[in-house]
């Protein structure tokens, strides 16, 4: 999708591509509720009709009308979660090809949930607390209740629309049947419980609505504080061109800027095998200093250490380091990262890097035609001309004349 010739003739580049896709989804989740909140107000506007007395003459019309707009409701709400579920797919595809390390769309639902986890803080909640992070945890889904609760108002419609006509004596002849004569009698007489059921139902709907519409709103929140969120990862990691040269990796993955970035270093195990690594790879001033802003994809690299001196120790270093910063919200974050080092315990590389192979040919290759075009080193040539054909072939035939000279005197 990405890297078609149509993305690249029209100039857009993949966070360009992102942005618009992740816009366009947030637009499909917006409307998708600006139309429930249509549909629910419409749908209750109804129902008070339908309730007044002053209006019986209109409750039949009022029924099949509400029945109507109850069947709308839910054929918008399946066609706004269809593109939405569209859009985030396509999201999901696109930041894989952008990041695969970002990981917001397209995290599995294990990282899912450690996340959602984290965020609610399990085990710090009071007892209610805990019982309503269960119900979290099971991960209701926001628009599928908006279609239950459509489905709810087209079935209570159906049932006010048959004992309206019941109690307005507009269906005849059913009467005769002595189970059907029972059944609306007492529709009938217990018309006024319908109603009352029905309000409630009503009320209830509009509360679980106004619920909902506070998770949408907090879940808006969460994703937008993502999109400035700042995330600071740090790994070990190898030279291409020497695996035996080791050196640590700090990079923003996050989509924020990180600011303040201070750097506390630490040993956990090791003894003074592991706090001389950690002084080799410390010695790159930014762990003294911090950072003051680290960007969004940003990287450092800190100073390297051989592998091949004191090998057996290195590989039984533990490093800590623990890490402060603030995002352009002026939210804090605090994270810890831990380096093993026998990670690197049975790692080899076969031959050289491609990358490397070729920039190597390139730069010899520019050196010999920079020889030959100042004239520093010249070419050693050998030309044959002419001449040198003539003499070779007198040469040849006089040697063939001595043979035969040779034959008639023997």
């Amino acid at each position: 999708m990405v890297d078609t010739e149509e993305n690249k003739s029209s100039g857009l580049n993949k966070s360009e591509i992102y942005k618009i896709v992740l816009d366009t989804r947030n637009m499909e989740i917006e409307l998708f509720w600006k139309r429930s909140n249509y549909f629910l107000v419409l749908n209750t506007a109804v129902a008070a009709g339908f309730f007044l007395k002053a209006t019986n003459e209109h409750q039949l019309i009022l029924g099949i009308f509400g029945f109507i707009i109850s069947i709308l409701w839910f054929l918008v709400s399946s066609g706004s979660k269809f593109w939405q579920s569209r859009w985030e797919r396509r999201l999901h595809i696109v930041e894989q090809s952008l990041n695969p390390e970002i990981k917001l769309f397209s995290s599995d639902w294990e990282e899912i949930n450690q996340d959602v986890n984290e965020s609610i803080e399990f085990s710090k909640h009071s007892y209610i607390r805990k019982c309503l992070d269960k119900i979290v945890l099971k991960k209701p889904s926001v628009s599928y209740m908006m279609q239950l609760l459509s489905i709810v108002f087209i079935l209570l419609w159906v049932i006010l629309i048959i004992v309206e006509l019941l109690s307005s004596n507009t269906i005849k002849g059913f009467g005769e049947n002595i189970m059907f004569n029972n059944l609306f009698q007492f529709l009938n007489q217990n018309a006024g419980a319908f109603t009352v059921v029905f309000t409630a139902v009503v009320t209830i709907s509009t509360v679980v609505y106004a619920v909902l519409t506070a998770v949408l709103v907090s879940e808006t929140k969460k994703m937008r504080e993502v999109q400035t969120e700042p995330k600071i990862e740090i790994t070990l990691r190898p030279l291409e061109t020497a695996i035996n040269i080791v050196r640590l990796h700090i990079k923003n993955i996050g989509l924020g800027l990180a600011e303040n970035l201070k750097f506390i270093p630490s040993v956990v195990s090791g003894a003074e095998a592991a706090e001389n690594l950690l002084n080799e790879f410390t010695e790159s001033n930014f762990f003294n200093t911090g950072l003051k802003y680290f960007g969004p994809g940003q990287e450092k690299y800190s100073h390297y250490t051989q592998m091949t001196k004191d090998h057996d120790q290195k590989v039984q270093s533990v490093l800590l380091f623990e890490m402060e910063y603030k995002s352009a919200t002026g939210k804090k974050y605090s994270e810890k990262a831990i380096i093993d080092m026998s990670e690197m315990k049975g790692s080899y590389q076969l031959g050289k890097p491609n990358l490397y192979a070729i920039s190597q040919s390139i730069e010899k290759m520019q050196k010999d035609i920079g020889h030959i075009v100042s004239g520093f080193k010249r070419i050693k040539t050998d030309t044959y001309s002419h001449e040198d054909r003539e003499r070779e072939h007198q040469k040849t035939m006089k040697q063939i004349e001595e043979m035969k000279s040779k034959k008639k005197t023997s």
